[in-house]
């Protein structure tokens, strides 16, 4: 199958819900995708919040929610200085 689309470096990063990290047991539920050369950061979040709850029951789901919606503000609100926001956020 041929594929006319141009092929681009990006980076990405998991966003994980660690909520003992001493038993060390980890919910990959996002993922962050920068690319420098297109100008381009997007998040993409775990939308089945039925999923973190059987993997930690006492999940404060309501804070789930309202941190992934202020992270995506941040992300739209700092899309035109992409680099110096990433190296506030590291």
């Amino acid at each position: 199958m041929q594929c006319d689309a141009q092929s681009q470096e990006c980076q990405f990063s998991l966003i994980r819900y660690v909520p003992n990290p001493l038993r060390g047991e980890l919910l990959n539920v996002g993922v962050l995708l920068y690319c420098r050369e297109k100008g381009y950061l997007g998040c993409l979040c775990q939308q089945n919040l039925s999923r973190i709850r059987n993997f930690h029951r006492q999940a404060d789901l309501q804070f789930f929610q309202d941190l992934q919606r202020h992270f995506e503000q941040q992300v739209d609100k700092h899309q035109h200085e992409l680099d110096t926001f990433l190296q506030e956020i590291q």
